[in-house]
């Protein structure tokens, strides 16, 4: 890890002028420069590697970062403290600028929260966001990684930021791709049925009650209800989630969860889907962060909430005004999202008063 860069992230998640006090002229002052020189850029006046642009206008980025042959690698507009960087207008102007300047990486900054886009990437420009870092809200050492791999010097001038960039993005598109297909794929496979699956669904049914089903009885179950099912992804349909009801939880209290062979101690439903929350970011943190601009139980404010509760190691709050049932609909939907299967979680459960 960038130790150097780790403490400047400590002591800025402590400064209260991070938050809204700070002028854009201050947060390139305090922030900016001083997190490029961590990740070993040259900002004295002196370098050619880092131009600044300030007062410029006409959409030109207050900054340029140049590699050793003088190409331009990376554009950052700077914003003041408490900018709210999701405007239009504000991420398009600075990704359709670098893009005609064939500039590898954008980036968006208020001191606080850096967005990082991908200029070349051939989608929509409000899907070119490729991570994000809020340093006051996120763990030190996750900001560190992201930053060190997006925008070190070193990584930026050996083309190794570009490329992890576009790797990113190349698999997010992959998996939106096999998202959008597996609805398609399950129902060729009822419709069929593939042998296999009659068979394997006659033996399990025989191991269970001594009797085998006709093939008959196996495809007319196949092309039946289970065509209900969401595609990977979709929470608008929770009480769907596959592959089987969820049990009833009312008048339940959980003890502890099981996933992925880990066992995390609970007392309350609640507990539940804040920490599986806390599990998934920590796998797929863009997943989660688009998780949470598609659906409003997330979000970075509490206030938007009725029973908030803090999601451990992001920047997020989530929705738990729910009851006990809701809530493993919900758990097992966000598994689906996350492509694992429901079934995965385990739930320990007392009776009240127990």
């Amino acid at each position: 890890m960038n130790h150097e860069l780790a403490q400047l992230l400590n002591a800025l998640r402590d400064d209260r002028g991070l938050s809204s006090r700070w002028s854009e002229k201050l947060v390139e002052r305090n922030v900016i420069k001083p997190v490029l020189t961590c990740l070993g850029w040259d900002c004295s006046n002196r370098s050619k590697e880092v131009l600044e642009h300030r007062g410029v206008g006409g959409g030109i980025p207050d900054f340029c970062l140049k590699d050793g042959t003088g190409k331009r690698r990376v554009f950052l507009e700077a914003k003041k403290a408490g900018e709210n960087l999701s405007k239009a207008k504000h991420q398009e102007q600075l990704i359709r600028y670098a893009w005609t300047k064939n500039v590898d990486i954008a980036i968006l900054t208020n001191g606080a929260s850096w967005l990082f886009f991908l200029p070349a990437h051939k989608a929509d420009w409000d899907k070119r966001r490729i991570d994000e870092v809020d340093i006051t809200k996120q763990p030190v050492g996750q900001s560190v990684e992201i930053l060190e791999t997006l925008l070190s010097k070193e990584n930026v001038n050996s083309g190794a930021a570009s490329s992890r960039a576009k790797s990113i993005l190349d698999s997010r598109r992959r998996d939106e791709t096999v998202r959008q297909n597996l609805p398609s794929a399950w129902s060729q496979v009822l419709d069929g049925p593939d042998d296999r699956l009659v068979d394997l669904l006659a033996d399990a049914t025989e191991r269970l009650c001594s009797h085998r089903p006709s093939k008959d009885t196996i495809v007319q179950f196949l092309r039946g209800p289970l065509r209900r099912t969401p595609a990977a992804g979709d929470l608008s349909r929770e009480t769907e989630v596959p592959p089987k009801r969820i049990a009833d939880a009312t008048w339940k209290h959980p003890r502890s969860f099981t996933f992925q062979g880990q066992e995390y101690p609970v007392r309350f439903w609640n507990e539940v889907l804040a920490q599986l929350c806390a599990i998934l970011s920590r796998q797929d943190g863009a997943k989660f962060r688009e998780l949470a601009q598609k659906y409003e139980y997330l979000s970075r404010r509490p206030g938007n909430l009725r029973q908030p509760k803090k999601v451990d190691g992001t920047a997020y709050f989530v929705e738990t005004a729910l009851g006990a049932n809701h809530t493993l609909q919900r758990c097992r939907a966000l598994l689906h999202y996350f492509g694992f299967d429901p079934d995965a979680l385990r739930i320990s459960c007392r009776r009240s008063g127990e």
